[in-house]
């Protein structure tokens, strides 16, 4: 069917705001499907209909099947992340196929750091009628249509943060753990965000940055030591300190943040990978695995000498 899409991105608004003005604030109804007649139902067979205009939204459902409201969806996903979810907390809505498929967007840096700086990442709470399923994905795409959402729908399954559930069983249940299964839960972010705070504070000069991007990629103390590969890495490193995503930002240059900016934007973008899907595995990296854990170990042991 033709993809017609609404995106609503109002940079911060509430749940129900963005759900109403991106018009997926209706309710669902599971109800049986009629033969072409339209006098006799078939048994078993239901459809998911919008209870305002019964305008039918999913077809070719089973008796298991249980509807998961699009508000419920948002507000169960985004249960175990954020206190006042009632604030402004979402930055877009993606609405696909007239309401069948509702796609959520926050930063997840609504925790902020320091100004306007982000932590890498936009977490994606979507909601199908149809047969897509329901659940929470991480990635560095905005969805604001359907190729986009299919590029962050392959960037989370690369990187392991995507989680999809069938409209079976106790969905609203399974909803509610989604941030956690991610790895989002807010006491995971908290955490991460109290430690960026404190290298947003921690004020850091060349040398320390040096001493930070020396130990971080196991550069040699003496530069005859070093490869070519480790002396253009540590220049372009120190170039990203001074121009790099968020080094404009007050408060973010000259301090070790800073410098786990750098770090990150050049694992995300420069660094050299080998196989066939580098630019996954500097996602993976960048955003969840062993670079960013060690990034902020790094960081935060040489804060506190």
């Amino acid at each position: 069917p033709m993809c017609k899409s609404i995106v609503y991105a109002p940079g911060r608004s509430t749940i129900d705001t963005a759900l109403m003005q991106s018009g997926l604030a209706f309710t669902a109804a599971k109800r049986l499907v009629k033969d072409e007649t339209g006098e006799y139902e078939i048994p078993g067979m239901y459809r998911i209909a919008r209870v305002d205009t019964n305008k039918t939204v999913g077809i070719n459902k089973g008796g298991r099947y249980n509807v998961l409201q699009h508000f419920e969806a948002v507000r169960h996903g985004l249960s175990n992340l954020f206190d006042d979810l009632d604030g402004e907390i979402v930055s877009s809505v993606l609405n696909l196929y007239n309401g069948r498929i509702a796609v959520v967007t926050v930063d997840l840096a609504e925790s902020s750091i320091i100004g306007h700086d982000s932590v890498i990442g936009k977490l994606n709470i979507f909601n199908d009628h149809g047969d897509g399923g329901y659940g929470g994905m991480v990635s560095d795409q905005r969805p604001v249509c359907i190729n986009t959402y299919k590029i962050a729908t392959a960037q989370a399954v690369a990187i392991g943060k995507y989680i999809c559930n069938r409209h079976t069983g106790d969905v609203i249940s399974k909803m509610r753990e989604t941030a956690v299964i991610l790895g989002l839960a807010k006491e995971a972010h908290d955490n991460f965000v109290e430690s960026a705070r404190h290298l947003a504070n921690t004020p850091a000069d060349v040398a320390l940055h040096r001493r930070f991007f020396e130990t971080l990629y196991n550069i040699p103390d003496k530069i005859e030591d070093r490869t070519g590969q480790q002396r253009n890495m540590l220049e372009k490193l120190f170039e990203l300190t001074e121009t790099g995503k968020g080094a404009d930002i007050p408060g973010v240059k000259g301090s070790m943040w800073g410098a786990v900016n750098a770090a990150t934007e050049h694992a995300q973008h420069y660094a050299t990978r080998r196989g066939d899907n580098k630019d996954d595995a500097r996602q993976h990296d960048a955003l969840f695995g062993d670079h960013s854990v060690r990034a902020m170990d790094v960081a935060l042991k040489l804060a506190s000498v």
